[in-house]
């Protein structure tokens, strides 16, 4: 079972209360093997609109997230902060491509 639970405010709202009180619930079943939390932000890079999706390090995602084009070490490089998964055409017009 995969679910997806984000909470980060420094000042919860509602919705970061209820976020922490179903991941506590989570937390409780036996058939929930991870609970892997995400963000997103819209930028702009380059003049190019870009959503930024951060995820925890999981073999959920280096397991079921199939990627076109890769490195053997891409997983650990964007878990260490020394690379990114692009999408097909924003990787492309932005000058990215693998190694870059």
């Amino acid at each position: 079972m995969l679910l997806w639970v984000a909470c980060a405010a420094a000042t919860p709202t509602k919705d970061d209360k209820q976020a922490v009180e179903i991941a506590a619930w989570l937390k409780q079943r036996p058939e929930v093997d991870a609970i892997l939390p995400s963000a997103r932000a819209d930028v702009q890079i380059g003049g190019w609109p870009v959503e930024i999706l951060g995820f925890a390090d999981h073999a959920t995602y280096r397991d079921q997230w199939p990627l076109l084009n890769s490195q053997s070490d891409t997983w650990d490089r964007v878990r260490d902060g020394n690379g990114a998964h692009t999408g097909k055409v924003g990787g492309s017009g932005l000058g990215m491509g693998v190694g870059l």
